[in-house]
């Protein structure tokens, strides 16, 4: 983070003056605070919260003019101006914050997973089909997270270059989401929450009405 860092400024102090600079990154404040292990994966190479994030570039000569969240607060985004003068990182009081935070993570994760854990299997001794909506790396982290899956049949997705494939790790066959009308799925469970609404409408238009989750 520190190298792309000072490869901006670098960038910058070859370009005209007052180039500006915009990142979009996971905000992994909510990824700490509410136990979202579904985003902690490997093509997460850092993970930042505002202060470090304005800190870091701070140091490195840009002046934040904006910080936003985006995509139902998953995403931190800054809007950065090259001025060349270098400021102070972080305070002493957030690094304390921050600590505490991660540090709580760990218990929130192993209460999440195993919530997670005990609804699937219980949905599993019933003999109720439980499902995935979304494919992508939350669906592959969570699955992981379940411990290879078990008590999930099917991942949908409605990207058909994936249908038709499996999961990564753990071998979960990708389906269409006409596919459920065959499956008859009792839970759905969607990987993000913010295509839940538009979810609950294609599985409407199917003629299916399951137990609707989101993470």
């Amino acid at each position: 983070a520190g190298h792309f860092a000072g490869l901006t400024a670098k960038v910058a102090r070859n370009s005209p003056p007052g180039m500006q600079l915009f990142i979009q990154i996971p905000d992994c404040e909510r990824i700490f605070s509410e136990g979202a292990f579904e985003d902690i994966y490997y093509e997460h190479c850092n993970y930042f919260t505002e202060a470090s994030l304005v800190g870091l570039f701070a140091r490195h000569g840009f002046a934040v003019e904006a910080v936003s969240r985006e995509y139902a607060g998953q995403y931190l985004t800054m809007l950065a101006r090259f001025t060349g003068t270098r400021s102070a990182g972080v305070d002493a009081d957030e690094i304390a914050r921050l600590r505490a935070m991660v540090q709580r993570f760990g218990a929130i994760h192993a209460e999440r997973v195993a919530g997670w854990r005990q609804l699937v299997r219980a949905r599993q001794a019933a003999c109720k089909r439980v499902v995935l909506w979304g494919s992508g790396s939350k669906g592959v982290t969570f699955l992981g997270a379940l411990g290879e899956g078990d008590g999930v049949s099917h991942v949908v997705d409605i990207n058909p270059h994936r249908q038709g494939h499996y999961m990564v790790g753990t071998g979960h066959p990708i389906v269409a989401p006409e596919a459920l009308v065959a499956l008859q799925p009792a839970t759905v469970i969607v990987m993000n929450a913010v295509y839940r609404a538009e979810v609950a409408a294609q599985l409407a238009g199917l003629g299916l009405d399951p137990e609707l989750l989101s993470l």
